[in-house]
């Protein structure tokens, strides 16, 4: 036996160094643990030095010593969330024994007060539920215990979907990233994602990585603010997932979730177009296990659920009629024969004629226009038609999906502690989920494979020095292929989703009702991490410290214009006339422009912009790698019984991307000059060997992040405390937007012209090259777009800010008034200075003033077009305050409960990196040049927001028995209601926005912000109502006096202001109302009914791709909603 102990001993010995010496580590894989703090006390209120606190694990049995300091302090840091007995012995005194809860990333205080005569012991569980008053950290969080993942009512079974319950967050982010909300006024982007405390972020799209089943979640925590020095890559907030662990005991679940069409209803949209309700059913099953191996000793927990859906709804577009495209041009007709043949099954319900569009104050025509002269008010212009597509009805994206879970824990001895923890995903959507046309052969689909393997070493070395260690190894993969046409052109009206009638139009080709997306996508993400915390006590003082290197390899492949945009206007009268004429406004197409660059002379073309005929496309490939790193300090320093102050300083670095081959990596450089538009115009295009700096840009060594707060127990009973911090934390510069530089020359090209501008004109093309289109001889490369991250770009920030009064109103009630605040500092921005028409306006280019198809000249006239850049100039403000009540079974009632109220404002002049908003109609910032022209309310402002939810265990039959007590007992109701104002958006007038920018409504005088709360139903499409009737309120003639567009400023003061008109509120009830009976002492059963928009309510919701007053002097809304009902068994042991 001492043989296998030494052996065990050196190996433990040999294993801890040794992940030091991998890397040094980052709190993004600590924060899964809690710490537990207090002070020993006699009687009288006397400090008890060298007292023993012993801190056991009531489900593993697993041991932590340490013993009070010369204050009578103790700190026991690194314990995975559970619940922990915790005995205090000192001489002269009887022991006195308390248990409580620890959960994820909480320090939890626990005092105690040892008596001379008999033992103390408690049985009540301290700070169960979350429901303690925080007197240790100015931190603001909420965490969802596993007795809430489990009973509150998930549409999906996501834990994440959860997130909403807390405060201080806006689900009305358009972006999807994070966890699919803005918290803190941030950027969903600017949210840290954590799984086991290691980070889970798919780092290409700052989206959640893993997905994991909601039954092998023990908890989760959702920091809005001031989080300490451990936490980094967050400028907005902490999403922390802790995964289920074995324990002494044999525990598990069996389920099946079946939802099926029969019991939900229709949608309001099928109802309101007559349309039936349509069939899907959603069958989600699996298991959990876990349990010991060797009691105390080893453990292991499993978890596996399987998704089927098979799903469709009906969706509702626009199409040419015969009549349309007949009277159009060769080039259209062509395309149309090429790609526009129609799916079987389409079901026609209407033909639009242009009077329908009059009457609807949308005339596509302008008056004298060839579209005006063809076609007459009875002329027939779009078929109304109706397709089934696999779409998510009710029970979600048409798939087959499977999630595993497996976890083993070993406690190595009393001072070491390791676990290891694999998760799957695997999953297939359909074709159709992705993209989906009323055209054959573009329905695409995508397949999901995604790994992440943790490795966990706990060592206590002494009571004062713990370390923790981690590896970490993420594979994420999703594929997104096309269909079964090749790569082909897509034909849009405009550069964002055009509606008529408050319906999709659709032209042929893939995501055709998604401008500015591509497809194919995806290849595998490898994310390594390794991590090394350490707590050291002494005194009054718990030092952490550690650090972290992270090493990313992105093999992507993403088909940025593989099918090319064709683009007929900027305007809805422009792409009509262009329709006829067979002619495009824009083209954007990625060819291999053979290691060549645009020709500096178009007129004297020489070899170096030559390339030879047929010109295929470019790799849409690339490798590309990222290290980065971290070191934080963190002092908590407990000044007194009653005051805590948390001083914390933390350093990130974010890598430069950079190619496995840097050949491959090119990027725009300014040159020199006296001012920005001169540098623009002076600089050019270079691969990294080549460039001023020798990378895509300047590596940001300067983010130092402090992290300041205080906590006081006001009255030193743990019952009121008064909490505040300031910090900064930065976002990581995610990779969609800086792998965008593929597109650069040599090695790729984006032709993007302009009619008029860039070529006196652009035929509708059928082969994807466009105007390099041809099998022999050669070509001049014509001028091609740009994609740029600024060399001199720096890493986005926030400065963040709270105060808070929490107080334990009676025993496990708790009352919290929580003031948050933020400031976003150099947010990454996309914008494009290179605008037809700049050179005119900011260089004097000479032209004919007041000619658009003169005054077109670029800052960079020659080579390039359109230059998209990332760069820093976005920022924000945001003010909170959050009324939080919490309660764990009030007074014996069986209700747990958390009410937040939110009243908020955020402002910012741009809400998303990509403007992914269907209510910019701009490439970002309006002008780049002018940052603060877009200041208004963020996409996500919500300024009102009420979400409460809870499990009641209806009391009422508790003391029954027999036949009563199985039918009575065992009731328990789940609900989460939300309700929230409504959220703002921008009318825009592109009445003279010649080229591709369109500015904001210029207002005759004052205008209505909001429309009424039952609006009047539109004539001219069911389910949609006019919101606001702007006829009269607004003035088309302004133009700059250079350009004789509306595309550049200043502007008049009559602009309104972006974001300033708001949209209807919205609530929603979801319930679920359960009944568990026991069958045996170990083994009992569940039935659930789950209940999801209860009460059918439809939501109502701007149509933000509408609110153009060139095209409709209405700005309309359309309701949509259903209830459905999901029914469950589990089995629960």
């Amino acid at each position: 036996m001492r043989t296998k102990d030494n052996r065990r001993r050196v190996m433990t010995w040999w294993a801890i160094p040794l992940l030091i010496l991998i890397g040094i580590g980052l709190v993004r894989a600590q924060t899964e643990t809690g710490q537990l703090v207090g002070v020993v006390m006699d009687p009288n209120g006397a400090v008890i030095p060298g007292a023993t606190v012993t801190v056991k694990s009531v489900v593993t049995g697993a041991e932590r010593r340490t013993t009070t300091d010369q204050m009578g302090n103790y700190v026991v840091t690194n314990l995975l969330p559970a619940v922990y007995e915790v005995t205090v012995e000192a001489p002269g005194f009887a022991p006195a024994k308390r248990r409580v809860q620890v959960t994820v990333g909480s320090r939890v205080a626990l005092d105690f007060t040892l008596e001379v005569g008999r033992p103390i012991e408690e049985v009540e569980v301290v700070a169960e539920a979350g429901t303690l008053v925080n007197t240790e950290t100015q931190t603001i969080a909420q965490v969802i215990d596993s007795r809430k993942i489990v009973e509150l009512p998930t549409l999906t079974r996501n834990p994440y979907a959860l997130v909403i319950t807390a405060g201080n967050v806006s689900p009305a982010d358009p972006t999807g990233r994070g966890v699919g909300v803005a918290i803190n006024g941030q950027r969903a982007a600017g949210t840290n994602v954590l799984l086991d405390g290691a980070a889970n972020n798919d780092e290409f799209v700052a989206a959640v990585g893993q997905s994991i089943p909601l039954d092998a979640v023990q908890e989760f925590s959702v920091i809005t603010n001031n989080f300490t020095a451990e936490y980094g890559r967050a400028s907005a907030g902490i999403v922390n997932v802790a995964t289920k662990s074995g324990t002494n005991e044999f525990h598990g679940t069996v389920y099946e979730f079946n939802r099926v069409s029969a019991t939900a209803s229709n949608s309001f949209q099928n109802n309101a177009n007559g349309i039936e309700k349509p069939v899907f059913t959603r069958n989600q099953f699996g298991y959990s296990i876990g349990g010991p191996v060797k009691k105390d000793k080893l453990f292991f927990f499993q978890s596996t659920e399987w998704i089927r859906v098979r799903s469709s709804a009906t969706r509702f577009v626009l199409v040419p009629t015969e009549q349309f495209i007949a009277a159009a041009a060769p080039a259209t007709r062509a395309f149309f024969q090429r790609y526009g043949t129609l799916k079987p099954g389409l079901v026609r319900l209407a033909t639009i004629t242009r009077q329908d569009l009059i009457a609807a104050g949308a005339d596509p025509c302008a008056p004298g226009s060839l579209c005006d002269r063809t076609l007459g008010p009875t002329f027939p212009l779009f078929h109304r038609v109706s397709y089934n597509r696999p779409s998510n009805s009710g029970g979600g994206d048409p798939q087959n999906t499977y999630d595993l879970v497996g976890r083993v824990d070993w406690n190595i001895s009393e001072r070491t502690q390791f676990y290891a923890r694999y998760a799957l995903e695997r999953g297939e959507l359909f074709k159709g989920v992705i993209s989906d046309s009323p055209y054959q052969g573009f329905d695409t689909g995508q397949e999901t494979t995604n790994n992440s393997i943790l490795l966990s070493l706990t060592h206590t070395w002494s009571p004062r020095l713990i370390t923790q260690s981690k590896l970490v190894y993420n594979r994420l993969n999703t594929l997104q292929p096309l269909a079964e046409q090749p790569s082909s052109p897509t034909l849009f009206f405009r550069t964002v989703t055009t509606r008529f009638l408050g319906t999709l139009a659709a032209l042929p080709g893939y995501l055709p009702f998604n401008p500015g997306s591509g497809i194919p996508f995806g290849g595998p993400q490898n994310y390594a991490q390794a991590y090394q915390d350490v707590s050291y006590i002494v005194g009054p003082h718990q030092f952490r410290f550690g650090g972290s290197y992270v090493y990313i390899q992105d093999n992507r492949t993403f088909g940025a214009y593989q099918n090319p945009s064709a683009t007929l206007g900027a305007t809805i009268q422009q792409a009509m006339d262009n329709f006829l004429r067979g002619e495009l406004r824009q083209f954007a197409s990625a060819v291999d422009p053979q290691g060549k660059f645009p020709c500096r002379n178009p007129a004297q073309p020489d070899p170096t912009c030559i390339v030879t005929l047929p010109v295929g496309q470019p790799n849409f490939s690339r490798s590309n790698r990222y290290h980065e790193f971290a070191v934080y300090f963190q002092d908590s320093w407990r000044a007194t019984r009653r005051l805590t102050f948390n001083l914390g300083m933390r350093w990130e670095y974010f890598g430069v991307q950079h190619n496995k081959d840097p050949r491959l990596d090119s990027n725009y450089y300014d040159g020199g000059g006296g001012n920005i538009f001169q540098r623009i115009r002076n600089g050019d295009v270079a691969i990294v060997p080549l460039s001023p700096i020798k990378g895509l840009w300047r590596k940001d060594w300067n983010n130092f992040a402090p992290r300041l707060g205080f906590a006081w127990d006001l009255f030193g009973d743990g019952r009121t405390s008064l909490r505040g911090g300031y910090g900064i934390g930065y976002e990581r510069n995610f990779g969609n937007v800086t792998f965008n530089v593929i597109q650069n020359p040599p090695n790729y090209a984006v032709i993007a012209l302009i009619a008029g501008v860039d070529v006196p004109s652009i035929p509708i093309p059928t082969d994807v090259a466009g105007p390099l289109a041809g099998t022999t001889g050669t070509k001049a490369l014509p001028p091609v777009s740009l994609r740029n991250v600024d060399a001199n770009i720096r890493t986005a920030f926030a400065h963040l800010w709270s105060l808070t009064v929490e107080r334990e109103i009676v025993r496990n009630l708790v009352f919290a008034l929580e003031y948050s605040g933020s400031k976003g500092v150099d947010l990454y921005s996309l914008e494009n200075p290179n605008r037809a028409g700049a050179g005119n306006v900011y260089l004097g280019d000479p032209c004919q003033v007041g000619n658009p198809l003169s005054c077109n000249s670029r800052l960079r006239q020659t080579q390039y077009t359109f230059l998209n850049r990332r760069g820093n100039n976005a920022f924000s403000n945001h003010n909170a305050l959050n009324v939080r009540v919490t309660g764990n079974n009030v007074g014996g009632s069986g209700l747990t409960f958390t009410a937040n109220y939110t009243w908020g404002h955020t402002i910012d002049n741009l809400s998303s990196t990509f403007s992914e908003s269907a209510n910019n109609f701009n490439l970002g910032l309006l002008d780049p040049f002018n940052p603060r022209l877009d200041r208004g309310n963020s996409d996500f402002d919500v300024r009102h927001r009420f979400v409460i939810s809870g499990i009641w265990d209806i009391p009422f039959a508790r003391n029954t028995q027999g036949v009563a007590r199985r039918i009575l007992h065992g009731w328990t109701i789940a609900p989460i209601f939300s309700a929230s104002t409504g959220t703002p958006f921008t009318v825009f007038d592109c009445t003279n926005a010649f080229f591709e920018v369109c500015p904001r409504m210029f207002a005759t005088g004052p205008v209505p912000r909001t429309g009424p709360d039952n609006p009047p139903a539109d004539p001219t499409t069911p389910g949609t109502f006019t919101y606001l009737n702007l006829a009269g309120r607004f003035d088309s003639r302004y133009v700059h006096p250079i350009t004789g567009t509306s595309e550049f400023g200043p502007y008049p003061a009559s602009m309104t202001g972006r974001n300033l008109f708001r949209g209807p509120g919205s609530w929603v009830l979801d319930v679920g109302l359960y009944k568990t009976t026991a069958i045996t002492e170990r083994f009992s059963v569940q039935f659930r009914a789950e209940l999801y928009n209860a009460f059918n309510h439809a939501n109502a919701f701007v149509l933000g791709s509408e609110a153009d007053v060139s095209s409709t002097e209405a700005i309309r809304t359309q309701k949509d909603g259903r209830r459905n009902v999901q029914f469950a068994v589990k089995l629960i042991f």
